[in-house]
């Protein structure tokens, strides 16, 4: 079986998703495409029609006993944490790659463009994190359903930004190919 967890997500690369092979130490073109305008377009009507549901469910959900609040919370991260990583190897499987070669001039844009969106990833993960855990503690405290499912939906992206992105081996990575493109260049 092919460990998906070697693939690290750099970034986008001409629309698509650009991945590094830890195993063979390659660039590799994924056939994943940068799709934030569906995001953008989706993400409203997604907002609208299935947040009243969400909030109609959560109020008829009341749990009184802190410590059956605190086993569903231990077992929807336990959950969250394996349908992320299933959806990702999922997602991996289904996806092909193509090797390829980025010359000076490109890699240089590249890894600016990366870099950047380093800093963006990396100030997610710094905010989404703690709102996760505020989140389990307002549904430990009060029981609000709401709460566990806002937090179990934000806890699937950051931990798919965590897969993908890897991002202590991300950065050593974009520092790699940064010197490997400037002795290139001399």
């Amino acid at each position: 079986m092919k460990n998906y967890f070697n693939l690290v997500n750099l970034g986008w690369y001409q629309g698509k998703a650009l991945y590094y092979d830890l195993e063979k130490e390659q660039l590799k073109l994924s056939n994943l495409l940068q799709n934030t305008e569906k995001i953008q377009t989706y993400t409203p009507v997604f907002i609208l029609i299935v947040g009243p549901l969400l909030r109609m469910i959560a109020k008829e959900l009341v749990v009184d006993s802190f410590n059956v609040r605190l086993i569903i919370l231990i077992l929807t991260i336990f959950l969250t944490g394996n349908i992320t990583r299933m959806v990702l190897v999922s997602m991996k499987k289904k996806t092909t790659f193509s090797i390829v070669n980025l010359d000076v001039s490109e890699g240089k844009k590249f890894i600016k463009k990366a870099k950047k969106h380093y800093k963006i990833i990396r100030i997610t993960q710094l905010l989404g994190t703690p709102c996760v855990v505020l989140l389990s503690i307002l549904y430990l405290k009060d029981g609000d359903m709401m709460m566990i499912i806002l937090g179990s939906i934000l806890s699937y992206a950051l931990i798919m930004i965590h897969y993908d992105y890897q991002m202590s081996k991300r950065k050593k990575i974009l520092q790699h190919l940064e010197e490997k493109f400037a002795k290139v260049e001399k």
